[in-house]
């Protein structure tokens, strides 16, 4: 995968920009990192799932709509990816935090 270098000044002033990452390869490495994070984060949880199955113990509905939102995130963010075509809209996405945004609320 390809990586954004960027050139300052002295002065900390960006002077350059080479990005040699193609927009494809981004998109899908990104969401294999968040499915990643996704799923380390609600491992955390899971034994509620085998509670559920085992016993029959209800799962916490704070926890149940913490689980959903995430899942729906990703499908978002994936949704999303359909329509970005450039580089450009990508890190514009990414900047405004629509990714990592994912886990805060976590139970």
């Amino acid at each position: 995968m390809g990586q954004r270098i960027e050139k300052y000044n002295k002065q900390g002033q960006l002077i350059d920009v080479v990005d040699t990452r193609k927009i494809e390869d981004t998109k899908i490495q990104t969401l294999v990192e968040l499915k990643e994070k996704a799923r380390d984060t609600m491992t955390k949880t899971d034994w509620l799932l085998t509670r559920k199955y085992e016993r029959n113990k209800d799962i916490p509905d704070e926890i149940a709509k913490w689980r959903q939102a995430v899942v729906e995130k990703i499908e978002d963010i994936e949704k999303d990816f359909e329509s970005i075509t450039t580089l450009e809209q990508f890190d514009k996405y990414y900047e405004i935090g629509k990714c990592y945004d994912l886990i805060k609320a976590q139970p």
